[in-house]
């Protein structure tokens, strides 16, 4: 009796201590496996920058989603247009099924896509899904889109930053690479764009990269994820492991046959070519030369209006006191209409000065470019050039000079 009282007291012990661990789950494994899409550049003006978005694979229940910061939250028309030049583009983040959305960029727009394995642990994983549920909620979605400072990439970036436990604002970064390489890296292979891009990109984009600058661009963050590491891992032993653990291509862009005309550089120099050359004849070729004038003060206007947009209205700083509205402005159009035949002498005289001094601000920049504080593509010189030819022309510089050679001979003569 003694012996089986024994042994049910050491039962009852046995119980009473495995009673706390059986009130206590047992830890599960997080379900999630997060990776970082990256989409190269397309064909289409839009996919020109690339774009980044997060999968996540719920291995309880199979779905499978790809979070989408890079969705207009309107149609592509005419008020959206109005609204990029005003600085308002309400885009919005979306969770679709994984398959269509990169059946989409492979299928239909044939960019190549990669993906990048997190080397997250079960809270990490937990809590970067949390903040994409939480992001992608009615309420929370439509955020107004910023080139360089809040688009699709910045926001992916930031929350992975966070979670590989690096602070956005504290980011090292190679002083070499601004604003201004970084996009023209990006767009290498497609000269137009590029060549715009640029006219509306003032000094600012020029200066030396800062810390904790943001990752805007897709492919830079996934530069950025292949060399991290997962300094935010719960575990010590993890922390030094690296943030992405796997890297693999989903879909390889099939080649296209590259399209081939007359670059920026060429139209740059024709443009020049012409200009000389209509200053040469204008005495012969006075309608031509009227329309052609027309035609140049019209760009003018038009690149500079549409600086001074990004600059004033959408209050882009990148635009800021940009050195080509030296010569793109609205000075040469002014000086056309004043120069009308019917005006009066004094519009007439006025329409000179405006000439006059829009040559020598364009004749500034074919010069002596951005004077070292703003990058100026050699094709905008030509441009400046161009115009500086025609407006130094309509200013009355050549009937100026040809006065000067004149004089010489006439006093040549009164002495014989």
């Amino acid at each position: 009796m003694k012996t089986l009282s024994r042994w049910l007291a050491a039962a009852a012990l046995a119980l009473a201590a495995a009673l706390p661990a059986l009130a206590e789950p047992a830890p599960t494994a997080s379900p999630y496996k997060v990776s970082l899409i990256t989409i190269l550049p397309g064909e289409a003006l839009y996919s020109s920058f690339g774009h980044s978005g997060l999968r996540v694979v719920d291995t309880r229940s199979g779905r499978d989603l790809f979070y989408n910061y890079g969705l207009s939250a309107h149609p592509f028309d005419a008020k959206f247009a109005l609204g990029m030049f005003a600085g308002r583009m309400e885009f919005m983040v979306g969770a679709g099924s994984t398959s269509s959305v990169l059946g989409f960029y492979s299928g239909v727009e044939n960019r190549t896509i990669v993906e990048q394995d997190l080397g997250l642990d079960d809270a990490q994983a937990a809590a970067l899904v949390a903040a994409l549920r939480h992001d992608a909620r009615p309420e929370n979605r439509v955020y107004n889109y910023r080139y360089f400072s809040d688009n699709c990439t910045t926001r992916v970036a930031v929350m992975l930053q966070r979670t590989a436990g690096e602070d956005p604002g504290s980011r090292a970064v190679d002083p070499s690479m601004t604003v201004r390489a970084s996009v023209n890296g990006t767009l290498a292979g497609r000269p137009w764009l590029t060549f715009v891009v640029n006219l509306l990109m003032g000094p600012t984009v020029d200066r030396e990269a800062r810390t904790g600058d943001p990752i805007f661009l897709p492919g830079h963050l996934m530069d950025w994820a292949a060399d991290a590491s997962n300094g935010g891992a719960a575990e010590p032993s993890e922390r030094s492991e690296p943030f992405v653990s796997a890297t693999r291509t989903l879909y390889e862009a099939k080649p296209t046959a590259k399209r081939t005309g007359l670059g920026p550089s060429a139209f740059a120099a024709l443009l020049a070519a012409a200009s000389i050359a209509v200053t040469a004849l204008r005495g012969r070729l006075k309608p031509l030369a009227a329309a052609f004038d027309a035609v140049l003060a019209s760009m003018a206007l038009v690149v500079g209006a549409a600086i001074l947009l990004f600059w004033l209205c959408a209050d882009y700083g990148e635009a800021a006191w940009n050195l080509n509205l030296l010569w793109a402005s609205a000075l040469p159009l002014l000086a056309l209409i004043l120069g009308g035949r019917r005006l009066p002498a004094k519009a007439r005289s006025a329409s000179a000065a405006l000439y006059a001094v829009s040559a020598a601000c364009a004749a500034l920049v074919a010069v002596a470019g951005g004077f070292g504080a703003q990058s100026v593509q050699p094709a905008a010189r030509l441009v400046a050039l161009a115009l500086a030819i025609r407006w130094a022309d309509r200013a009355g510089a050549r009937a100026a000079a040809e006065r000067l050679v004149r004089r010489p001979r006439a006093k040549k003569k009164g002495r014989g």
